[in-house]
């Protein structure tokens, strides 16, 4: 077996498995059941604890993270024109040079927003994997002037394009700043973090395991930790130390949860961290990662971030729209005692904004509903005029509520005047989708869609576009893993070994499909049968293999013996694998064999045309 055979075998782990941390963590594990056990140069401005609402009376000016201050949308005194056009009400907008669907967020003078390019750009331009860069561009949040852009090589483990992937691409995890670093997610390509003047610090694996949706959920930041939800890459909740990156604890078994874990305080002052996944909410020890408590939540995917006010958790999601309000504070199983109420109301994506004890939330069919925040109580639906999934969340500024739509631009409701309809703005000769949230600081709001950064506050001049320039750092590359030997052609390795199926029904699956058009159902049941009665030796080796790369790309094993036992192990999965199909193809008859081979030259010729 060649090296560059050896080194691709490790690849596929990558894509199978992920990354393990670099030394023991805490490590938590979730059951079976669905219920879960009993940023450089100063910046000009302070980030305050994001645990903490911020004073009604002053105007917001940093928003450190996706959703702001303590994730609620909201800035209450702030004056934005509730109207645009190219000659009012935008102030400037900048290319962006490329594509994404995360928010902006913005810490002192400066805007922090992530995009990529190479891979995915649209149906017609799919590009390959292999050129797939993600970016990091900090821009004056006055003019809109590039300060630094960063470029980081996107991972060969990525995902092939599925129609939602194509839709919002690979920068849809908003950014996070402590106010010394910024920290920003890629999914399968990693954890990265940079100091405010876009010095690279770290870079952390997270898994590389994917989905039809892709990756979206953002970081959250607290004291001395960053968190990462890594349901989609790993099933897990990691908490990194944000100086090394390194994990110091992780809870497993985190089910299709694209939600942004957030920081609450209960009645008694206590933090929170509550997380949003599929059939559970939960409450950890922000420090420790120790499960406070769970209850019983929404039985599908979750992809809204919670909001809490006042000790309660308003969690919304699923495709049947369900919305519950469930109080802080308690331990074990909270589903009795915790849960306020209930009702099946709400939105898919979208996540809530809270004001004056209501619940505003936009359907991703194009419905503005608002509830009683005390009782769940339905008080206003109104339809938004938008036909297209709604996909990003309100921003509330002063009594203004900002709603972006994907093809019908942003809608703007008076919520004191029974949610008026008061404007609809689009931006000229701009179609492009609007999926990402705002950023608010001070006076002005900011849209990113994927082509443009739009900042909206007053003006009496025309709108300045700003075109991004590169600059000699910027075209540095940063590597974060190896790079390995690729087809430039094909945009893969030169060799592909795919997933390492280890479930028992993946297994039966993968074995039989070669024979289901002459097997018969008894034989099928007795292949199945005999399939998974061999199946925990793949299971082993998959384990063996998990191990062996993870201390190669620790630096803790020498190549040359990790290419030998990583042959080895291959050979021994190979004999596995052939020992099953014979026990299978034994059961045929030669008049079966026969068809089989008959059929398989078929399809081989076809692929050769």
């Amino acid at each position: 077996m060649s090296r560059i055979c050896a080194v691709i075998v490790s690849l596929a782990i990558m894509i199978a498995f992920g990354c393990g941390p670099k030394e023991p963590v805490q490590k938590f594990t979730k059951p079976s059941t669905s219920k879960a056990p009993a940023q450089g140069q100063e910046s000009k401005s302070e980030i305050t604890d994001s645990t903490v609402e911020p004073d009604s009376k002053d105007l917001v000016m940093d928003w450190p993270q996706f959703r702001g201050p303590s994730w609620l949308a909201t800035t209450s005194e702030a004056q934005v024109p509730i109207r645009w056009k190219a000659s009012e009400g935008i102030v400037w907008k900048a290319s962006l040079n490329g594509r994404g669907a995360s928010s902006p967020i913005v810490l002192g003078d400066r805007v922090f927003v992530t995009a990529f390019t190479g891979y995915g750009m649209s149906p017609e331009n799919r590009g390959k994997v292999s050129d797939l860069q993600h970016h990091i561009i900090c821009l004056d949040k006055n003019s809109g002037q590039q300060i630094w852009k960063r470029t980081i090589q996107g991972s060969y483990a990525n995902q092939k394009l599925s129609e939602n992937v194509l839709g919002h691409g690979f920068a849809s995890s908003t950014p996070v700043t402590d106010g010394k670093s910024l920290f920003a997610f890629f999914g399968i390509s990693g954890v990265f973090a940079f100091d405010l003047n876009g010095k690279f610090l770290w870079q952390t694996d997270v898994g590389v395991l994917s989905d039809n949706f892709g990756s979206s959920a953002s970081l959250t930041v607290f004291e001395d930790l960053v968190y990462v939800n890594a349901s989609i890459e790993n099933k897990t909740l990691f908490a990194l130390n944000k100086e090394t990156g390194r994990a110091v604890w992780k809870f497993d078994g985190i089910e299709r949860s694209w939600s942004t874990p957030v920081i609450g305080m209960t009645d008694e002052g206590s933090p929170e961290l509550i997380l949003n996944e599929t059939d559970t909410v939960h409450g950890f020890d922000p420090r420790t990662g120790q499960e406070l408590w769970h209850c019983e939540g929404i039985q599908d995917y979750v992809v809204a971030v919670p909001v809490v006010v006042d000790g309660v958790c308003y969690v919304n999601g699923g495709r049947e729209k369900r919305c519950m309000a469930i109080r802080l504070g308690g331990r074990g199983d909270v589903t009795e005692t915790h849960k306020i109420w209930e009702i099946p109301k709400g939105a898919n994506v979208s996540s809530p904004v809270y004001h004056d004890g209501k619940l505003y939330l936009a359907s991703d069919n194009g419905i503005m509903q608002c509830f009683d925040a005390e009782s769940g109580e339905d008080l206003h639906r109104q339809r938004l005029g938008s036909k297209n999934r709604i996909l990003a969340s309100p921003t509330l500024v002063g009594d203004h509520l900002f709603l972006p739509t994907q093809r019908r631009g942003v809608v703007v409701m008076n919520i004191n005047n029974d949610c008026k309809i008061m404007a609809k703005n689009v931006f000229k000769d701009d179609d492009t989708p609007l999926q990402a949230s705002f950023a608010a600081s001070g006076n002005r709001l900011f849209i990113r869609n994927d082509r443009y950064l739009y900042c909206i506050g007053q003006s009496e001049n025309e709108t300045q576009t700003v075109a991004l320039t590169e600059s000699e750092s910027d075209a540095e590359i940063i590597i974060p893993t190896r790079k390995y030997d690729f087809d430039e052609n094909e945009g893969k390795p030169k060799q592909y070994l795919g997933y390492f199926i280890t479930d028992p029904d993946e297994m039966v699956e993968f074995i039989l499909k070669p024979y289901l058009s002459v097997i018969t159902p008894e034989q099928t049941a007795k292949s199945t049968e005999l399939i998974k009665a061999n199946h925990q030796m793949f299971v082993e080796l998959r384990q063996q293999h998990l191990h062996l790369h993870w201390r190669f790309m620790r630096g803790n094993l020498a190549e040359d013996e990790f290419i030998k036992k990583l042959t080895r192990i291959e050979n021994l999965t190979m004999r596995q694998n052939r020992k099953v199909r014979k026990m299978v193809k034994d059961m045929f008859s030669k008049a079966q064999m026969d068809q089989h081979i008959r059929e398989a030259k078929e399809r081989a010729a076809m692929r050769a045309k």
